[in-house]
């Protein structure tokens, strides 16, 4: 966990690894004001285009908008061959979600080749992602 004026990251990686070294790793995000500047689309195509040079090879899908809770919303997948940081494959599966003002991103991310049941387990945590400002989490939907 760490965190800023501007920023909070929090990285959860399973018990018994670390985060440098990892097999898997969620990561939660909160950017300050970014929804003013941006939409949640713009900001994975501001990702998808620099992908390329920190990853050579990566295989980036096109942004696709959503809406989760009545927000505007964008996730999209990249798979990177050989990370030069790492030096292994990794693939991340990236989720948007503009606030009122701020940005907030969920990530998950594979070190390694991914299995199909670890997409599938990816695609479910992402898709089960709420935004709620009520203090009864029971009324927040997707």
């Amino acid at each position: 966990r760490a965190s800023n004026e501007n920023q909070v990251i929090l990285e959860e990686i399973p018990e018994g690894e670390t985060v440098h070294s990892w097999t898997r790793m969620v990561t939660t995000q909160r950017y300050r004001d970014l929804a003013l500047k941006a939409s949640p689309y713009q900001m994975l195509q501001n990702i998808a285009a620099s992908t390329p040079k920190s990853c050579p090879g990566a295989i980036v899908t096109a942004p696709a908008s959503l809406t989760i809770g009545g927000r505007d919303a964008a996730q999209m997948r990249i798979e990177c061959p050989l990370n030069p940081q790492s030096g292994t494959p990794e693939t991340f599966l990236m989720l948007v979600v503009a606030g009122q003002r701020n940005m907030m991103v969920k990530q998950v991310a594979f070190r390694g080749r991914p299995s199909g049941e670890d997409i599938t387990w990816a695609t479910g945590f992402l898709g089960s992602v709420t935004v709620c400002t009520s203090p009864d989490p029971a009324s927040c939907k997707r």
